[in-house]
């Protein structure tokens, strides 16, 4: 269904079409995708691990906020571990905000990388300490 009449755009304004052959090629991210099959693995096998007590998130790669006054201080850990709470809950609000959940996660796994290697050794060490993070792996 439209609901709004759709225009071309006045002369001067259209956007040039580009070939796809003079583009440059795309090159990987360095690290990505090398570090997304071992943070794959960790949460999978974690989560098996775990798989008898409903009482514990196991979690990957998903926004962890720890200001309520600023959600833009946030991680994003490559593996997490919370117990004592309800995972159901924390994967509803999409998103896992220490001041909803109660408490910071348990621990916290970061794959290790060249391009991440002074973040993770330095401020990502530094937040989770704030947090409140008992246990950190890089």
């Amino acid at each position: 269904m439209t609901t709004k009449s759709v225009f071309l755009p006045r002369e001067g304004r259209r956007f040039p079409v580009v070939d796809p052959a003079s583009l440059p090629s795309l090159q990987p991210m360095p690290d990505a995708m090398q570090q997304e099959s071992h943070y794959i693995d960790a949460v999978t096998t974690l989560r098996a691990h775990f798989s008898s007590d409903p009482g514990v998130l196991v979690s990957g790669n998903t926004i962890v906020c720890y200001d309520p006054g600023n959600l833009n201080r946030r991680v994003l850990p490559d593996c997490y571990i919370t117990f004592n709470v309800d995972p159901l809950a924390i994967r509803n609000q999409n998103g896992f905000l220490i001041w909803q959940v109660g408490k910071s996660p348990d621990f916290v796994l970061e794959i290790g990388s060249e391009s991440t290697a002074v973040r993770d050794l330095t401020s990502k060490r530094d937040i989770y300490a704030e947090m409140g993070v008992p246990e950190y792996w890089r």
